[in-house]
């Protein structure tokens, strides 16, 4: 038998607001936190220990996004057949 663990509550470092929120990447070089809304197709960023994030609307689904060589980010889109 085994038993309930009960774990305390997360500390949220960034407030997201995702619906669907992943893929996580961090770029060393300047500490931003970046992930995707997939869904709403949302790009997020937030610099570490700003606590906010910031966004920008893609205008189709984002599956990704990776940090770049040099500045900046290299993005993952679609479009839904259906």
């Amino acid at each position: 038998m085994s038993q309930a663990v009960y774990l305390h509550a997360p500390d949220i470092f960034v407030p997201g607001g995702a619906v669907v929120g992943e893929g996580p990447v961090v770029d060393l070089r300047t500490g931003e936190l970046a992930w995707v809304d997939i869904p709403s197709g949302a790009w997020r960023a937030a610099l570490t220990g700003r606590g906010s994030a910031e966004a920008a609307r893609i205008g189709m689904s984002l599956g990704a996004v990776a940090v770049r060589d040099r500045a900046g980010y290299v993005a993952g889109v679609g479009t839904f057949a259906g």
